[in-house]
């Protein structure tokens, strides 16, 4: 379905990825892991069509339709969330527009008639069947109902369904966008950090729905749970290297933990068996019956391509202060009532949180998570 051989791609003189091969079929879902940079949005790009690999091939079976879900959305519609995701595609208008003027040239009105070459006739003709072919696969989705199934998934409220896109926040437009990429039934879905802008609920629902999802899926995303939820595949770029493995993220880390230690023993036998090699050239250097094998140890040395280990992975590490021993009840809420304007957050609130409690604040966005966290603090009455 998709094969990736060898390629390569730099930017100046940084190298993100050489040699790069990855072969996917239909149903997988492949994770992009790496460090910030590694060139996991730069491979999501070349293999949507946008940019090219500096070397190497990539192909697309025949027909194949992909939809890309990049980082950064720019509002750029004042059509609704429920209109663009109905509203037909570039790809699907280009094609109706062809079919419309093929046929415009056997219309009688047309001075030069293709009636009169049968061959060239024919051929329009095979032309305007393909092409309805590839409308009939390219208009494939689904209906109004599931549209508003997809929004309110997403988070949308039904009220949302008609205002205008051009009055939402660029993580809500990130929604639209995702709800519109659904909705069209792609075969391959790349998906750059698609978590990011959702909540616990709308999080939630979309796991479910990849993992349901019949086509394939390629994705990035630093979502630890969400990547173990829905990956059946691994693609790690390490160091320009890229490594391919099956499974989710945690059977990833157990497979490339048991890599590194095998990896480590060998350089360490590598390391030894060198070692001996220079003590028996330093030792009989200077002895003229040994120096045929002093020579042929020098070159067995220089044939050898040393094991590199990766770069240890930098390490954040942060250290609090410890802090007086606290009450029983350090925080409580009595009665707390907040508004924004006409906008009423909270009214009667009541939580006591106890001494060494961690609580997690969950809800949809607009909940007022951020704005309880800020009583909290002390930052906002």
């Amino acid at each position: 379905m998709l094969n990736i051989s060898g390629i390569s791609k730099a930017y100046g003189d940084r190298v993100l990825f050489h040699g790069l091969t990855m072969n996917m079929v239909s149903g997988q879902k492949i994770a992009l892991i790496g460090q910030n940079g590694s060139g996991k949005s730069t491979l999501l790009d070349i293999i949507s069509g946008e940019i090219g690999p500096d070397s190497g091939t990539f192909s697309l079976s025949k027909g194949m339709k992909i939809g890309y879900l990049k980082q950064d959305i720019m509002p750029n519609s004042s059509n609704s969330p429920l209109g663009e995701i109905m509203e037909e595609s570039l790809e699907v208008t280009k094609i109706r527009n062809e079919i419309e003027r093929i046929y415009g040239i056997f219309s009688p009105e047309n001075s030069v008639n293709p009636r009169s070459d049968s061959k060239h006739s024919k051929a329009l003709l095979r032309q305007v069947s393909e092409l309805e072919r590839a409308l009939e696969v390219a208009s494939l989705g689904y209906g109004e109902h599931d549209a508003k199934s997809i929004l309110l998934g997403l988070g949308f409220s039904e009220s949302e369904f008609s205002k205008p896109l051009n009055e939402f926040s660029g993580g809500w437009l990130m929604r639209a966008h995702l709800a519109k990429l659904i909705w069209s039934n792609p075969d391959v879905l790349l998906l750059d950090e698609p978590t990011n802008h959702l909540d616990l609920h709308s999080n939630l629902w979309f796991e479910k729905f990849l993992s349901g999802f019949n086509g394939s899926v390629i994705f990035t995303s630093h979502d630890r749970a969400f990547l173990n939820q829905v990956s059946t595949g691994i693609l790690a770029i390490e160091d320009g290297e890229t490594v391919q493995f099956e499974g989710n993220y945690d059977d990833y880390l157990v497979a490339r933990n048991q890599f590194l230690e095998n990896r480590e023993l060998v350089a360490k036998r590598q390391q030894r068996d060198i070692q001996r090699q220079m003590r028996f050239i330093e030792r009989f250097r200077s002895k003229a019956r040994k120096a045929s094998q002093v020579q042929s140890r020098l070159k067995r040395l220089q044939k050898i391509q040393l094991i590199q280990l990766p770069r240890a992975t930098k390490q954040v590490r942060y250290s609090f202060p410890q802090s007086p021993r606290g009450g029983a009840n350090p925080i409580s809420l009595i009665k707390v009532y907040k508004s924004y304007g006409g906008n009423s957050v909270y009214e009667d609130l009541n939580v006591t949180l106890n001494r060494g409690d961690r609580v997690a604040l969950v809800g949809p966005n607009g909940a007022g998570k951020s704005t309880m966290l800020k009583i909290l603090a002390g930052g906002l009455p």
